[in-house]
This record gives structure tokens, sequence and C-alpha cells, in this order.
């Protein structure tokens, strides 16, 4: 054999490597556990109770430019000019309130604790929603569909 390595050092090599292997474990990041934090991998209401109101405000205008991103994400190659899709605009449309406002309302959406495993996003459609002026048996009714979507048993990760 061309390759050859004494006993010894096999012996030697192997107790290396479980050694390093045992004191610097490999994370498995294709098994991580879903946190109480997260509803099927999203932020939800665990989260936001545990930011504080700047951080609040950041994560709405962090939405805000997700969605705005998306916007202009649709926007199509026309005649080698940018055409802008006036419903993508329709879609994201909200009343014009203050970062802070909105946070007050998703706040008190998670005061109800049934809310607490929705994910923010919905937590901020909701929101929004209700500041448009649905009804309240129509908000009632979303509430109640958010709630059985996002407690359901796939939702945790059960």
């Amino acid at each position: 054999m061309w390759f050859s390595i004494p006993t010894m050092h096999i012996r030697h090599l192997f107790t290396v490597l479980l050694l390093v292997f045992y004191f610097f474990p490999v994370p498995a990041h294709s098994q991580e556990t879903p946190t109480k934090e997260e509803t099927a991998g999203r932020p939800n209401g665990r989260l936001w109770q545990n930011l504080d109101e700047q951080k609040r405000i950041l994560f709405l205008w962090g939405i805000d430019a997700g969605l705005q991103l998306c916007c202009d994400q649709t926007r199509a190659p026309h005649q080698g000019k940018w055409k802008y899709d006036p419903q993508c605009k329709e879609l994201i449309a909200r009343p014009a309130l203050m970062y802070s406002d909105w946070a007050q309302e998703i706040t008190a959406f998670y005061k109800e604790k049934s809310n607490i495993r929705i994910p923010i996003q919905f937590a901020y459609m909701y929101a929004v929603s209700k500041a448009q002026g649905v009804k309240p048996e129509d908000l009632s009714t979303y509430a109640s569909e958010l709630r059985r979507l996002w407690n359901a048993p796939w939702a945790s990760g059960q």
C-alpha cells in the first residue's frame, strides 16, 4: 500500500477527532426547533411584546419597505421603459398614520392572548383593515380566521 498509518497513530487520530466533535459540536441547521417567538418561522406576538417602542417602529418600517419593494418588483419592461403597476399601489395603500399609532394598534391586538401566535405581518394587516374602516363584525371574523389558522397544529411544528 502506498500510504499507511501506524495503528498507534490511528488511535490517536480517532481520539483527537472524537474530542473535537465532542467539545465543538456542529450545529444541525436543518433541524432547527421553532422558538416561542415564531409561528411557522414567522415572528409573532411574543416577539412583538419583547420589543421596545423604537424596535416596533423599525419593524413596521421594514414591513412597509418590503411591501414597497415587492410592488416595485412588479414593474415590467415595456418598450425599453419600466411600467409601474398601479394595482399594486392600491393593494398596499393604508391610511396615513404614524408608525407609533400602528404600533399601538398591533399592541392592542396582541393583548388578547389567543392572538399571540399570529405572525406580526397579519396583525399589521388586521390593524390596516381596522384603520380603513372595516366593520367590527368583519374584523371579528377576520381575527377568528387568523386564530384558527395560526393556532393550528401545523403552525406550531407539531
